[in-house]
C-alpha cells in the first residue's frame, strides 16, 4: 500500500486561482475536474471515483479540491455532502459497498483497527489505497501536501495547511515568551465516553497541541495511568486536566461525573481547586481539526495563558 510520505511533491508551486473548496460541499466545477484527473495521473494516482472512510479524511479531501464518490455515514451527515453514496460507518465500512462503486482510489485510516485490514483487503483486490493516520499537525501538512498534488491545487495547500502552519508557529512562538512557560507545570486529558473513559498519551494529536503549551502529560510515562484509578490521578495531582467527549455527548457526561467528578478524592486535586478543568470541544479535540488546527492552538492557548 502506498503511503502518504511516498507521493509528496518536493515543492509547491504559485496559487491556482480557484475558488477554496468547502468542507461542506463538494466542487463540481468541470474546468476544476479535468485539472484535478490531469494532476492525479501524474502522480499515479486517479482521483476520478475516490471513496472516504472516515469524516476527517474525507474532509481533507475536499479542502485539497477533490470529490467523492462515496463515503462512511459520518463524512455524509456531518460534511453535508450530497450525490454520494453510503459505504457502512466509521467502524463497519462495507468492503462490498465499496469494491461495487469501483474506486480509483480509496482514503482511509488505519489509526481505526478494521480499516487497517480493510486496506490489505482491498489492496489484495487491486484497489488503490492511501493510508491518512493523522497524530500531528505535522502528519496533517505531510497527507494535505500529497493529496494537493493529486488534485493539482498548490492554492488550496497554502490556504488551508500553508497559512496555517505559519499561524500555529505565532502561537508556539507566544508560549515561549510567556513567563508562565517556564513554571513547571502538568496535565492530564481524559477522553471519556458511554463504554470507556482513558488518559490521552503523546501518540494523540489532542496531546501534542497540549504538550505545545510548555505542559507536561503525566501519563506519559505512568502505567499506573492506564487503569485511570483516582489513587494514580490524585498521586500524579496534575496542573490541569482536560476532558475529551466521545460519542453520545449526555452519556460522555454521566460516564466523567460518575467515575471522577462526583467523588470525594477528586475535589482534592490542585487542578480542581484552582479551577483548571476544562472541557475541550469534540470538532477540535476527538475529531481531527484539519484546517482548523489554528483554531484549536489558539483555544488551547487561552485555557493555559489566558
Amino acid at each position: 500500500m502506498i503511503s502518504r510520505r511516498e507521493f509528496i511533491t518536493l515543492a509547491l508551486v504559485g496559487a491556482g486561482g480557484v475558488a477554496v473548496a468547502g468542507c461542506a460541499a463538494q466542487g463540481s466545477d468541470d474546468s476544476s475536474q479535468s485539472q484535478s484527473q490531469q494532476a492525479g495521473n501524474g502522480t499515479g494516482h486517479d482521483p476520478s471515483a475516490v471513496v472516504a472512510l472516515t469524516k476527517s479524511v474525507c474532509s481533507m479531501w475536499v479542502d485539497a479540491g477533490g470529490t467523492v464518490v462515496g463515503a462512511t455515514d459520518d463524512a455524509i451527515q456531518d460534511l453535508n455532502l450530497t450525490d454520494v453514496t453510503s459505504v457502512g460507518t466509521l467502524y463497519k465500512p462495507s468492503k462490498e459497498a465499496i469494491v461495487g462503486l469501483n474506486p480509483t482510489l480509496v482514503l482511509l485510516s488505519e489509526d481505526v483497527a478494521v480499516q487497517k485490514q480493510l486496506a490489505q483487503d482491498l489492496q489484495n483486490s487491486g484497489v488503490d489505497v492511501i493510508d491518512e493516520t493523522i497524530n500531528s499537525f505535522e502528519d496533517y501538512d505531510t497527507a494535505m501536501q500529497g493529496l494537493c498534488d493529486i488534485t493539482g491545487r498548490s492554492d488550496l495547500y497554502d490556504q488551508n495547511v500553508a497559512q496555517v502552519g505559519q499561524h500555529i508557529e505565532d502561537v508556539r512562538q507566544k508560549v515561549q515568551d510567556n513567563e508562565a512557560s517556564r513554571q513547571e507545570r502538568t496535565y492530564l486529558c481524559l477522553r471519556v465516553s458511554a463504554a470507556k473513559n482513558k488518559a490521552l498519551k503523546k501518540d494523540n494529536f489532542a496531546c501534542e497541541i497540549l504538550s505545545d503549551m510548555a505542559l507536561s502529560n503525566v501519563a506519559d510515562d505512568s502505567s499506573s495511568l492506564d487503569d485511570l484509578s483516582l489513587e494514580a490521578i490524585v498521586s500524579a495531582n496534575p496542573t490541569f486536566i482536560f476532558v475529551v467527549t466521545m460519542g453520545d455527548a449526555d452519556q460522555a457526561q454521566q460516564s466523567y461525573q460518575d467515575a471522577f467528578a462526583s467523588q470525594a478524592v477528586w475535589q482534592q486535586l490542585d487542578a480542581v481547586q484552582n479551577n483548571r478543568v476544562f472541557q475541550l470541544p469534540s470538532d477540535m479535540f476527538n475529531y481531527k481539526p484539519n484546517e482548523r488546527w489554528g483554531e484549536a492552538y489558539d483555544y488551547a492557548y487561552q485555557l493555559v495563558y489566558g
